[in-house]
């Protein structure tokens, strides 16, 4: 549940409506349906995840994106649907850059704030952060949708990924031309895909190619 302050996961038991306005029976507490900006159910979430958070107002990269009026529900999220794959202790620091979108109203967003990666124990998440340097195919959250392969230690599982979406980031500044190699062999068993047919279109400084792999 998700109030203008703060986000809630606890046993919903009821609409009580025994003290005049419609309160919501959450746990041990009850709140006034008016207070409540989103609801939602999750039978998969266990009790030792319950808990409160903070609620983090949207920024301007959020808001650009979209998501500034959903963003309640969002925060709600139980489940990481988004996987980023690279090297974790790299990663981890990152999570805390702010990033804004200039002329948008709103200031920064923490990268933390907009993937909410899961910490084991928080019952709000939407992303999971994963090991790409072991010796083995790192395991994606079941529920992963798209994911993203930083660099190369990344990028190399790429051929063994089984994930609707893939974003491979490569980093043209590095003298190791593996991870290049490695997205244009699987591009040539691929079909090519318009990347402004995507709905995105590169920034400067950044190049972009689009495939559609067939497994």
């Amino acid at each position: 549940m998700a109030t203008s302050q703060q986000l809630v996961a606890d046993q919903f038991f009821r609409i009580d409506r025994s003290h005049g306005e419609p309160r919501i029976h959450l746990g041990g507490t009850f709140w006034k349906v008016g207070a409540v900006h989103h609801l939602a159910a999750d039978r998969t979430l266990s009790a030792d995840r319950f808990g409160r958070r903070s609620v983090t107002p949207p920024g301007s990269l959020i808001r650009r994106t979209g998501h500034g009026d959903s963003w309640p529900g969002d925060l709600c999220a139980s489940k990481p649907t988004v996987s980023v794959v690279g090297i974790q202790s790299r990663l981890t620091p990152e999570l805390d850059m702010q990033a804004g979108w200039a002329g948008c109203e709103g200031g920064y967003d923490r990268l933390r704030d907009v993937l909410r990666p899961d910490d084991g124990t928080s019952p709000f998440s939407a992303s999971a952060i994963v090991s790409g340097g072991r010796d083995r195919f790192p395991a994606m959250p079941a529920d992963t949708l798209f994911a993203v392969l930083d660099g190369a230690t990344a990028i190399r599982w790429l051929p063994e990924v089984r994930i609707p979406v893939v974003v491979a980031l490569i980093d043209r500044s590095s003298a190791d031309e593996s991870a290049a190699m490695t997205v244009l062999q699987r591009r040539s068993i691929g079909e090519p895909v318009a990347v402004a047919g995507l709905g995105w279109r590169a920034i400067a400084g950044i190049e972009a190619l689009a495939f559609e792999a067939r497994i």
